[in-house]
This record gives structure tokens, C-alpha cells and sequence, in this order.
């Protein structure tokens, strides 16, 4: 996630811009531009789900540790 979806985060009132510190945070104690906000994005989507789509699928581990999702409908 970039600033452009960090922003539509702390838009969505005092939940969105609380969890939009806490990414802030992580953003400035890793040095990057960017995250993946698991845990925040996981606490917005249950309390505005509204700002959502979900999908089915499965989510995999590479080699390199990171997450990979594949839409997966059954």
C-alpha cells in the first residue's frame, strides 16, 4: 500500500485515521514509502466493511517470504 490508499484509510473517520497513524508509524520505523498493513487493514475492513471487496482465494508464501494471492472461487 502507497500513500494514496493510506489516505483513503484516514479518510474514513476516527477508526481509518487512528489505523492510519499506526501504518504511518511502521511506514517511518521501516524506511520505506510503502507496506503491507495486515493487521490494520484487518481491523478497518471489520469495522467499515463498506470500504471493501472481498474475493475468494488462497494465499501462498514464496520462497522470498512474501504473500501471494490467487483468486481461487470454490
Amino acid at each position: 500500500m502507497e500513500s494514496d490508499g493510506i489516505e483513503a484509510i484516514r479518510a474514513a473517520g476516527p477508526y481509518g485515521a487512528a489505523l492510519a497513524r499506526e501504518i504511518d508509524a511502521w511506514i517511518e520505523f521501516k524506511g520505506r514509502t510503502w507496506t503491507t498493513p495486515h493487521d490494520p487493514i484487518t481491523d478497518l475492513s471489520m469495522l467499515r466493511p463498506d470500504l471493501y471487496t472481498f474475493e475468494r482465494g488462497r494465499v501462498t508464501v514464496e520462497n522470498d517470504g512474501l504473500t501471494v494471492f490467487r483468486a481461487d472461487p470454490t
